[in-house]
């Protein structure tokens, strides 16, 4: 059962975030984690590559995160993405991914952009109101959410 969403920010106080097994997030592996008493820490570093993070726990052990970017002149980016098997259709990536949209509407956001492969990522967005702008099997999908 999902405990909570939290959400991490450029310029936060605490940028550090636990997780207990570090295979559950392994996007963030290599030089944006260290394990630290057994379970993976999150660096800042990881917030200045990746952006706002939301990440869902379960029970204190995250079992998925989502994350975006500013760029200039109002582009951001959903720049990562996941969640763990199990947890998936169940509606987490879209309550995380609404809280980053929501970060990036207030921070003046004018459009979300961003690359896909998966399918299922597809849907989610569309159904939040991203629009295919280019989908290329071998390639993959690009989408668009204009906040204007």
């Amino acid at each position: 059962m999902l405990s909570r969403i939290e959400c991490y920010y450029p310029n936060s106080d605490d940028l550090s975030v636990l997780f207990p097994h570090h295979q559950r997030l392994k996007i963030l592996s290599g030089t944006f984690s260290k394990t630290v008493d057994g379970g993976t820490c999150i660096l800042p570093e990881c917030i200045k590559v990746y952006g706002a993070l939301a990440v869902a726990f379960e029970d204190e052990v995250a079992v998925g995160f989502t994350a975006i970017k500013d760029y200039p002149g109002g582009e951001w980016v959903l720049t990562a993405a996941f969640v763990e098997e199990q947890h998936r259709n169940t509606g987490l990536g879209s309550k995380m991914l609404d809280e980053l949209v929501k970060y990036a509407r207030k921070a003046g956001a004018k459009r979300i952009v961003t690359h896909t492969k998966s399918p299922n990522m597809v849907a989610i967005l569309t159904r939040m109101g991203f629009t295919i702008t280019s989908d290329d099997h071998a390639s993959g999908t690009n989408l668009l959410f204009n906040l204007e």
